[in-house]
């Protein structure tokens, strides 16, 4: 970035940006130490925020100008705010940085930005469509989300924490990722979702979730473990007692089956949790295998538990626990 000076000092105050800077352009936005020169029109016309503001009168008459454009000075942070303005003038600059990207740390930091300005300066048309591209990785329906999950298990904690409290300040446009990401946070270790937890880029930056956010997790999460018990897995926790024993009453199965009982109720995490969705998160892959069961299944309950009872009834209540996620986050419609 070369170094610009402003007319009313003519000290050397900001660099202009390599990235987002028109010749033509004839407004300039200062955030932090770059200086981005845009279009005012097209600010105005994307956002009633910065139409309300170019209406009001300047602040002083030593006002900042360079080039002959008004030098406008924003409290957002450089990076950010170079994001949403090239994402601003460009839609297909945006676009390019979702699926599969998301994967990517650099890219991730970039769409946070731009859901946090676009929130902030009420430009729709930008975050309803960056909103909608992202929906490929944060699907709505539970089947989308479970095939999704192959590449959003590579995301580092600290970037989904980023990327949840980004899409917390979009309201109702970003609400249908809101409920998938909170999901994907919940599943972190309880460290890391009180404590914060490194971003994927070299520095290692901690971030932690927003206090709204960390609540809805915190709280969500123990909803989630409850009904892991009485809705996804209950089928097997029901094997207490008389449905605990062989149908072939041999002494080696029943005890087996109560192991596998056992391995559910001590859970998957240091702290207990439990997930309602063990064919996503995990673990259903060493409940459906009989062959990593803890002893020896007769044929009879082999047959039943992974052939059948066992899939359908899983599958069933993974459905239903998701239908119910909005209501277990406090995401209201």
């Amino acid at each position: 970035m070369a170094e610009q000076e402003c007319r009313d000092t003519g000290t050397p105050v900001w660099t202009s940006s390599s990235e987002v800077w028109f010749e033509d352009g004839n407004i300039i936005l200062v955030a932090g130490d770059e200086g981005f020169r845009v279009f005012r029109g097209i600010l105005a016309k994307q956002s009633p925020v910065f139409a309300g503001m170019f209406k009001l009168p300047p602040p002083s008459p030593r006002r900042q100008v360079y080039e002959g454009c008004p030098v406008v000075v924003m409290p957002d942070a450089a990076l950010d705010m170079r994001h949403f303005l090239a994402a601003l003038h460009d839609l297909e600059s945006m676009k390019s940085l979702c699926a599969p990207k998301l994967l990517d740390s650099e890219a991730n930091c970039a769409i946070s930005g731009i859901l946090q300005l676009s929130a902030k300066y009420e430009v729709t048309r930008l975050l309803t469509a960056l909103c909608d591209a992202l929906e490929v990785l944060l699907p709505a329906s539970y089947g989308d989300f479970r095939n999704a999950y192959q590449s959003l298990q590579n995301v580092p904690t600290g970037d989904l924490f980023l990327l949840a409290n980004a899409l917390r300040l979009t309201d109702s446009v970003g609400k249908k990722l809101l409920v998938p990401i909170l999901l994907l946070c919940a599943h972190q270790p309880l460290s890391q979702i009180i404590d914060g937890a490194a971003l994927g880029d070299p520095n290692n930056a901690i971030i932690e979730l927003d206090a709204p956010v960390k609540r809805a997790v915190l709280l969500g999460r123990g909803k989630l473990h409850k009904m892991a018990f009485s809705h996804t897995l209950h089928h097997i926790r029901a094997l207490d007692g008389n449905g605990m024993f062989c149908h072939q009453g041999q002494k080696a199965c029943s005890a087996s089956r109560y192991a596998i009982l056992r391995t559910l109720m001590d859970g998957k995490e240091p702290d207990g949790f439990v997930s309602p969705f063990p064919e996503v998160f995990g673990y259903a892959v060493d409940l459906l295998n009989a062959e990593k069961y803890p002893g020896p299944l007769c044929g009879t309950c082999a047959y039943e538990k992974v052939m059948h009872t066992q899939v359908a009834l899983m599958q069933n209540g993974q459905q239903y626990v998701w239908e119910r996620l909005p209501e277990i986050f406090g995401v209201t419609p």
